[in-house]
């Protein structure tokens, strides 16, 4: 646990920096989930279209659509583009959990600096 403060020790600036400090980090956390939830999304669909791709003929015309360009190309192909683009966003996934994961920690570090989890009535929060 944390080094409790009381609130009757903090200036009002310093009350409004550590207020300022647990939204900017708020705010961080929101966005990050906010990319990983659109993040997800996207690894079903290209997790969608590889299934659908597996049953195709490899060698079969596909168009696929990139920046608004209609592209062709075989579906072996477009199959292998796929399962690397999915790849990739399964890392930056990763990624993001990571972040976070650092968010949320410096989140209950500053909370527990200040014994807000305590002033709130939270238990169990360490």
């Amino acid at each position: 646990m944390g080094t409790f403060v009381n609130k009757m020790s903090l200036s009002d600036k310093e009350l409004g920096e550590i207020v300022s400090s647990l939204k900017l980090l708020q705010n961080k956390e929101t966005q990050l989930m906010q990319r990983e939830r659109k993040l997800k999304d996207e690894l079903k669909e290209h997790d969608s279209v590889v299934r659908q791709l597996e049953k195709v003929n490899g060698g079969r015309k596909c168009l696929r659509m990139i920046s608004g360009k209609v592209l062709e190309k075989t579906a072996a192909l477009v199959l292998v583009e796929m399962q690397e683009s999915k790849a990739l966003i399964g890392k930056s996934v990763e990624i993001i959990n990571t972040q976070l994961d650092e968010v949320r920690e410096e989140i209950k570090q500053l909370a527990g600096k200040y014994g807000l989890f305590e002033k709130l009535g939270i238990r169990g929060v360490n």
